[in-house]
């Protein structure tokens, strides 16, 4: 339970200490319910892409990008893509899986 409270903590905390106990990339995807394709928006989003080219680089829609973007935030607990991308970073989520 201790993992899931720090991985859902607010972004805006600070709070980056990692410990041995901390979860694989697969496993804070899993907790955050992050999919494959969540996870390449927001790589997306981290080299500076607007929505539009996200949605085009994942294949899908403007309106489709927006959805699945909102729901992408809440899951990060941020409101923005800038707190999204910096909460992603802390997970360590935006590292590639071999």
């Amino acid at each position: 339970m201790e993992q899931i409270r720090m991985l859902t903590h607010d972004v805006d905390d600070g709070v980056s200490a990692v410990d041995e106990n901390w979860p694989t990339v697969t496993e804070a995807s899993q907790i955050l319910q992050i999919t494959p394709s969540d996870r390449e928006a927001l790589r997306l989003l981290a080299a500076g892409h607007s929505n539009d080219d996200v949605a085009l680089g994942l294949g899908i829609s403007a309106r489709e990008i927006e959805a699945q973007l909102v729901k992408l935030f809440a899951a990060m607990g941020a409101a923005t893509p800038a707190e999204a991308v910096a909460a992603a970073h802390r997970r360590g989520l935006l590292e590639r899986t071999r």
